[in-house]
């Protein structure tokens, strides 16, 4: 079992295409460089104790991540828009968080604690949003 913090350094392994530290006991923030690798496939975090929100750039550099796993952990906030740029993104499984349905679940923010969500579902429908919805929505 891994304890402590991410190390931010992970964020210099630009060839890194899978990070599982999935099932430890690992605290503080998700370090934002780890969402800056435009390799990275598939992110795994989750059952730790991580806390904090997502960065509002999430989705920006991230254009192969395919499934990203963060449920049980201690995260908040809202799910960035800039989810929707990462065009090849399938899963994304979070706790706690409040999730944008889109007509997906029971309203247009609502908490999810163990909900599944078809990421090309999500954003099919965000590209359909007008700015200024996805503004109120994801902005920090």
């Amino acid at each position: 079992i891994l304890v402590g913090e991410v190390p931010v350094e992970i964020g210099n392994l630009q060839n890194l295409r899978e990070l599982t530290l999935a099932n430890n006991s690992l605290t503080g923030v998700i370090p934002n460089a780890i969402f800056n690798n435009s390799k990275i496939e598939f992110i795994s975090l989750y059952m730790n104790q991580l806390s904090g929100h997502l960065p509002s750039s999430i989705g920006n550099w991230l254009p192969n991540l395919k499934v990203i796993y963060l449920w049980d952990n201690d995260l908040n906030g809202t799910i960035p828009h800039s989810i929707s740029n990462a065009s090849k993104l399938t899963a994304l499984e979070l706790a706690g968080l409040y999730v944008v349905h889109l007509g997906i679940g029971h309203g247009l923010l609502a908490e999810a604690p163990e909900e599944r969500i078809n990421m090309r579902d999500v954003i099919s429908k965000l590209k359909n949003i007008k700015s200024k919805f996805l503004k109120d929505v994801g902005e920090d």
